[in-house]
């Protein structure tokens, strides 16, 4: 006997996500790593099931490994996108509950999707980077292949941004494990290689935890201006680069952050489960 699970699934900014289209559906750990399989499943950087709560939706983000994610900026992208096609079209924006913290999201008139996403903190200390001992200095990491610096920072989720004069994809992919699993991160990190270009533009690549080498990301995104601002490296709106797309972020007065991009749905289906 096989369960069907009706499914969407979406891109942003090259990010991948599948949407379960039902509510109060939760998915375990291995159901979750199944789907996001391209093989014997889907294929995605992550899989969002939800339920409905009253202003909004409570959300649930798996990564490929089965691991559950705090929190994910283009995933929540995309499935706010969802929610105002299939749940509620009415409301001009509607609050997302993550794990840890809350997301107000809202569709912009070229059907893009913002999110306010928080403040950038630092990811030991929980202080605003303008309090931090971490900046302007940065936090060493000692690995197998060297010493690398970085800035350790949590928007909801952990990352560890270093800034780079050169950026590649094969670089990202031999350090990004490391510091992923360094022993410093007791709950492993997501991980931005981050190049400034000038004070509004950034190119990365990104490793994210749970998921390995990714096309873009958005909390990263997020990290990443939030570290560079703090340094005094880039203007408080900036575009981010990465090889799926680009993504704008906004640093307002309070230090709260927002994250824009376009998202795109790719499949309508549905999941056989034994």
């Amino acid at each position: 006997m096989h369960n069907m699970i009706k499914f969407s699934k979406y891109q942003a900014a090259g990010n991948a996500y599948i949407i379960i289209h039902t509510a109060n559906h939760l998915l375990s750990a291995v159901e979750a790593k199944r789907i996001c399989d391209p093989i014997f499943g889907l294929g995605g950087d992550g899989v969002i099931c939800w339920q409905k709560i009253p202003e909004g939706a409570n959300v649930f983000i798996f990564n490929p490994d089965g691991s559950q994610a705090e929190k994910s900026g283009n995933g929540l992208r995309i499935f706010a996108d969802f929610y105002f096609n299939h749940v509620s079209a009415s409301p001009e924006y509607f609050t997302i509950q993550c794990t840890n913290s809350q997301v107000k999201a809202s569709r912009l008139n070229d059907g893009s999707i913002l999110l306010e996403m928080g403040r950038v903190v630092s990811q030991f200390e929980h202080k605003g980077l303008d309090e931090s001992k971490f900046f302007p200095g940065g936090f060493a990491l000692v690995t197998d292949l060297g010493t690398i610096s970085g800035f350790p920072v949590d928007i909801g989720n952990p990352h560890f941004v270093v800034l780079q004069d050169r950026i590649s994809a094969d670089f990202a992919r031999q350090w990004g494990p490391l510091i992923e699993n360094h022993t410093t991160f007791p709950n492993r990190t997501n991980v931005q290689f981050a190049k400034i270009i000038d004070q509004k533009t950034i190119t990365a690549e990104i490793w994210e935890r749970g998921a390995g080498y990714t096309l873009s990301s958005g909390s990263s995104s997020c990290a990443i201006v939030a570290v560079a601002n703090q340094l005094g490296k880039c203007d408080a709106k900036v575009t981010v680069k990465m090889p799926g797309g680009k993504l704008t972020v906004q640093i307002h007065q309070d230090k709260s952050v927002s994250l824009v991009g376009p998202v795109s749905k790719t499949v309508d289906g549905v999941f056989y489960t034994d």
